[in-house]
């Protein structure tokens, strides 16, 4: 019995020296990086995690400054996550995409889903700047036109 506790400790502090950390420190360390993250919910024993993963390896591959992460909706150390993002109904797997200043920008069930949606769902800065003002609760105006269209500015004078 000792043996098995003293294994423990070793593996437990061997996890700890490495940096061994919580989803949401991760998270933490990719938006202090500037990094998007492809977030991968999912469970014990759910299907079609391979096709997730190599959808998200792709479009990291092409995005550049990305990172991946798994979270375990099960796991009692992502339950501060799974409550503020509402991950315990939704169909998993399912695949997050966080902008690089942190703010959940999309996401999206995993079946079928491609390289480009993934890289459709990062954000321009001007989408993280919209994004962010709405998830702080912050009231937003938002004015849309089309290239070429006059009157930009008239529209704004007028707010």
């Amino acid at each position: 019995m000792k043996m098995v506790i003293g294994a423990a400790a070793v593996l437990f502090l061997a996890f700890n020296s490495i940096g061994w950390t919580s989803v949401s420190g991760e998270l933490d360390q990719a938006k202090t990086k500037g990094r998007v993250v492809f977030v991968l919910v999912t469970e014990p024993g759910v299907g079609g995690i391979g096709e997730a993963e190599a959808a998200i390896n792709g479009a990291i591959q092409k995005a550049g400054k990305a990172e991946f992460i798994r979270l375990d909706r099960t796991s009692a150390e992502n339950a501060e996550l799974v409550g503020r993002y509402r991950l315990s109904g939704p169909q998993i797997p399912l695949v997050l995409v966080f902008a690089p200043n942190g703010v959940m920008a999309g996401g999206a069930p995993a079946n079928g889903l491609t390289v480009d949606r993934l890289l459709e769902m990062v954000p321009t800065k001007k989408e993280v700047e919209l994004i962010s003002a709405l998830q702080a609760g912050k009231g937003v105006l938002v004015l849309a036109s089309r290239s070429g269209i006059a009157g930009g500015d008239e529209a704004l004078k007028g707010c």
